[in-house]
């Protein structure tokens, strides 16, 4: 996490796990494309996580026979992944 900026350290503090993997995912889609980027990958990580994110972390934390940390990071990378694929709307290179 030492090669994150400061605002992205802190961001990433703010958010669920699930929603921290899908910020850091938009970072790079969005960094390319438009000049504020960041600022989209951030609304873009608050909106799943006020919808699914901080419960599916939530389930991932507290279920009976919880996955480790590791399995937990790649867990939510995934439901990250899929949920950009599936639920938002392409993005266009500009």
């Amino acid at each position: 996490m030492s090669n994150y900026s400061t605002l992205q350290r802190n961001t990433l503090a703010g958010l669920s796990e699930t929603a921290g993997a899908l910020y850091l995912t938009l970072l790079d889609v969005f960094q390319g494309h438009t000049r504020d980027g960041e600022r989209k990958a951030f609304l873009a990580a608050c909106d799943y996580d006020k919808q699914v994110g901080s419960t599916l972390d939530r389930i991932l934390r507290h279920m009976p026979g919880a996955p480790g940390p590791m399995v937990h990071a790649q867990l939510s990378a995934f439901f990250a992944d899929r949920w950009r694929y599936n639920f938002m709307p392409l993005v266009k290179a500009q």
